[in-house]
């Protein structure tokens, strides 16, 4: 439209400037003829460069899908590792409790034998723990490995098939570690009894 202007002062000056106006639209790029707004030139530009901005597009892509993934397990992890203090500190302190029960002052004077602090632990572990079924599952297997460990193979077993249901009930998918741990403890006490 600009070789057609009435105004002589808007034509092309030349031929050769309209030649140089073709080629250019030809070559993709922006043309005199044309207002040189940004988005005019912008898609230009892209008909131009297709597949550069089409990879970079698809790099962009990758990159966001790669930091997103990143950043879910990371924050798994996080939730893994809380989860897991949180057990660590409650099963210390039933441990710490289990074991303040043999102190002479706790007792009354009363003579406590191994059998009778790990007895006493097992009754209190389902009230005390009734809140926490991950802290019950691991000490259910504590105790069934050491009633294993002290040669009580029926008692050992029973509580570690107890420890297995448990941790299986509460583990969440992919990090039954601790049904693995307690499942490796029943069959060692089933094969000794």
């Amino acid at each position: 439209l600009k070789a057609l202007e009435p105004d002589p002062g808007r034509r092309y000056e030349s031929a050769r400037a309209l030649a140089a106006d073709v080629e250019r639209h030809l070559a993709g790029r922006p043309v005199a003829a044309r207002p040189a707004s940004r988005a005019y030139r912008t898609r230009r530009f892209l008909r131009r460069h297709r597949a550069g901005v089409a990879a970079s597009a698809a790099l962009a892509t990758l990159l966001a899908g790669l930091g997103a993934f990143h950043t879910a397990r990371l924050t798994a992890e996080r939730e893994t590792a809380e989860r897991e203090r949180d057990k660590a500190a409650g099963v210390v302190g039933f441990l710490t409790s289990m074991l303040a029960a043999a102190d002479p002052n706790e007792a009354l004077g009363d003579t406590l034998t191994v059998y009778d602090v790990l007895a006493r632990s097992e009754r209190r572990l389902d009230t005390a723990l009734a809140a926490q079924p991950a802290v019950r599952a691991e000490l259910l297997r504590v105790l069934g490995a050491t009633y294993g460990e002290l040669g009580d193979y029926p008692r050992s077993a029973r509580l570690l098939e107890r420890a297995l249901v448990t941790a299986r009930a509460t583990a969440r998918e992919g990090e039954d570690r601790a049904g693995d741990s307690a499942a490796t403890d029943v069959a060692r006490a089933l094969a000794l009894t």
